[in-house]
């Protein structure tokens, strides 16, 4: 299945990002952590940003992330655990 055609499913399914709980920001030294928590009748996560503006000078994307699927059950908030993987700089652009 492809990208397009999951987030064409969850769409015509019901799900309604714009219901979602707001982004969190939390400032750190020379960037901020950009938490996005999101969920679904069956699942919930949370993609884990950080938005450093000194990161290219140094040879580093400015925005990197990671999706985390808690939970695999969201109407009893269980199981889950399973780190989606790193996205370095392609999931969000300045």
């Amino acid at each position: 299945m492809t990208v397009v055609a999951a987030l064409e499913g969850a769409l015509l399914g019901g799900q309604e990002p714009e219901r979602d709980t707001p982004r969190l920001f939390a400032p750190l030294d020379v960037a901020e952590f950009l938490l996005m928590p999101a969920q679904s009748a069956k699942y919930a996560g949370i993609k884990v940003g950080t938005v450093a503006p000194g990161n290219p000078a140094r040879g580093h994307p400015k925005i990197q992330g990671t999706y985390w699927h808690c939970v695999r059950q969201a109407s009893a908030v269980h199981g889950g655990g399973d780190v989606m993987g790193g996205h370095r700089g392609s999931w969000l652009r300045p």
